[in-house]
């Protein structure tokens, strides 16, 4: 075993009991030998792996927390405090740094495709012939690709500390007093200058991806962390290959951190009062319908009409419990509301700013959500992670694998069940793929007739993702101690 690794393991489980710094005074947050640790949130939806997840409350108990995000004035962090939150420096990289990160990552995708390994992107886009570095023209450095990457590493670092990038990260890093830093991204501009200047003011960094598809939409590591956490030994062998530059050594299996509360759930309703929120009745059944962003999937009002129509006269009289995606008002589904009664509208609790690229989930919307996935009978959706979270809960999905209309390959809903991060849902026993109309309907039905086919069975005991991340913090921080240390000595 990786003595890295062994070390992650042997970590104790329990710390010293000590108050919750984002509740205690201030001064108990302002004790010199606490070690403080930043909680870097670029975007809307990471705030479920850092503050919904509970790790933030977590590393609370021992260390000082802050969160540095690009929406201070957001109401996720309400619940925070104002001097827990802190304004991300708005700075871009300078243009030569810019452009020299561009082509290495062009050069490192075309390097990647010769592999036989095309660079995930999870939005379909327009094919551009002619476009970027081609397979053929990286191919000779394929046989020395990592002293390649760890050349290129080494320049981009060069002329990032050469061009005085990141300065005002690491000037907040200074001021904040930051021992560790945390981020859910590696591969966006502002990730990529504050993880360089933190590691250049000798504060330890963690990412935990916040997404099991980042490793295959960005398997590039510009700045390599202390410790980086995947979400499972897929993602992690996809990323050894693909940035063999990092040494297998920093990257560890944590699990997903947005599952946390899937995995290990709070009090939930009872399905009478749940059923009595949401407007539907409960003496009848209902599965859920999740809607794909609309940029992803076209038609998707078509499907749900098929699903709709599929159940309608049904002697168990189903209702659809049909749950908008956070990025719209409803207004597409807004004709088959009116139609079908038993179709209800689950509007999630985001805050959605298209102007600032901002939409994250309020804390309110965690309980509706993981209530709806514990009473649903099952689950109806696109190939995407709501599967993960109802597989979770021990819950089946019926993942919808066919179009609305012609699409081309790169475009088409089975590209997603076709992914290779989907390969281990492909394989339960909970989930199922309707790659036609036909089969569609057939799978409605035995699902609703026959409850026992599909054979639900409860959920595995796993391990906490958040008490795997707990630990890659702690081994950071002792590392970067021993850094110290030795540059003392």
């Amino acid at each position: 075993m990786n003595p890295r690794h062994a070390f992650v393991q042997s970590v104790p489980a329990v710390f010293l009991d000590t108050q919750d710094s984002l509740t205690q005074p201030a001064s108990r947050c302002l004790e010199p030998r606490r070690p403080h640790i930043g909680l870097l949130i670029l975007f809307g939806p990471e705030t479920r792996a850092f503050l919904h997840s509970g790790l933030a409350a977590r590393l609370a108990k021992h260390w000082r927390v802050s969160v540095i995000t690009t929406n201070p004035a957001s109401a996720a962090f309400s619940t925070l405090g104002e001097r827990h939150v802190h304004a991300a420096p708005r700075e871009a990289p300078s243009r030569r740094l810019g452009k020299f990160r561009g082509w290495n990552r062009r050069l490192h995708e075309a390097w990647m495709k010769a592999q036989g390994q095309p660079r995930w992107r999870h939005e379909p886009q327009p094919l551009r012939p002619g476009k970027g570095i081609s397979s053929r023209a990286a191919a000779p450095s394929k046989k020395n690709c990592p002293c390649w990457l760890r050349t290129a590493h080494f320049m981009e670092r060069s002329m990032a500390r050469l061009s005085g990038d990141g300065r005002s990260w690491e000037r907040l890093c200074e001021q904040l007093g930051l021992d560790c830093l945390i981020a859910a991204d590696y591969a966006g501009p502002a990730a990529v200058t504050a993880l360089s200047a933190a590691a250049r003011r000798n504060v330890a960094t963690v990412v935990l991806t916040n997404s099991w598809k980042d490793v295959y939409a960005h398997p590039y590591v510009d700045v390599a962390p202390d410790w980086l956490g995947v979400a499972g030994q897929p993602e992690a062998d996809h990323l050894r290959r693909a940035s063999p530059h990092l040494g297998p050594d920093r990257i560890a299996v944590i699990g997903s951190l947005h599952l946390e509360p899937f995995v290990r759930p709070g009090p939930i309703p009872s399905r009478a009062e749940f059923c009595r929120r949401a407007g539907l009745n409960a003496a009848r059944p209902f599965l859920c319908y999740t809607a794909a962003s609309p940029r992803a999937v076209v038609g998707e009002e078509s499907i749900v009409r098929a699903l709709l129509d599929a159940i309608e006269r049904h002697p168990a009289q189903p209702q659809v419990l049909l749950r908008l995606n956070p990025r719209e008002d409803g207004e597409r589904f807004r004709p088959l509301q009116a139609r079908f009664a038993q179709c209800v509208v689950q509007k999630p609790r985001w805050e959605w700013a298209p102007q600032d690229d901002w939409n994250a989930p309020l804390p309110e919307d965690l309980d509706t959500w993981v209530a709806t996935v514990h009473h649903a009978a099952f689950n109806v959706s696109i190939p995407s992670t709501v599967t993960l979270e109802f597989a979770a809960m021990g819950r089946l999905t019926l993942n919808v694998c066919f179009d609305a209309g012609h699409q081309p390959p790169h475009a088409s809903n089975a590209r997603y069940w076709e992914a290779p991060f989907y390969r281990q849902i492909r394989e339960s026993p909970l989930v199922a793929g309707a790659f036609s109309g036909q089969e569609f309907r057939a799978l409605l039905t035995c699902r609703l007739s026959e409850p026992g086919v599909w054979g639900l069975s409860p959920p595995r005991r796993a391990a906490s993702p958040v008490e795997e991340a707990e630990k890659l913090v702690w081994c950071a921080l002792a590392s970067q101690e021993g850094k110290g240390r030795r540059r003392r000595a």
